[in-house]
């Protein structure tokens, strides 16, 4: 989930403000993403972000199609993390 949103970013503000360990990241850079990078609570932009959107109708497409393309680009960009969220 991107952090660089005007609501993730108050949730992450907010959680930071109260002493809690913040990070996230976003795929688009704004001015308030710079800002988040500055407070230290983005580490990176990534350059490429990974969905199943737009393909989950059918789960055998996701599991004999999505899911193994998914950890291939995953495996080539040499990911630290996958989250995978349902919607």
């Amino acid at each position: 989930m991107g952090i660089g949103g005007i609501g993730m970013s108050a949730l992450a503000r907010y959680f930071n403000s109260r002493g809690h360990k913040v990070s996230g990241y976003d795929r688009t850079e704004s001015e308030l993403t710079k800002q988040l990078v500055k407070e230290g609570m983005i580490g990176s932009l990534t350059e490429h972000a990974f969905t199943f959107m737009g393909g989950i109708y059918s789960s055998r497409r996701v599991r004999d199609e999505l899911a193994p393309l998914l950890t291939e680009c995953l495996l080539a960009e040499q990911a630290d993390l996958a989250l995978l969220v349902p919607a």
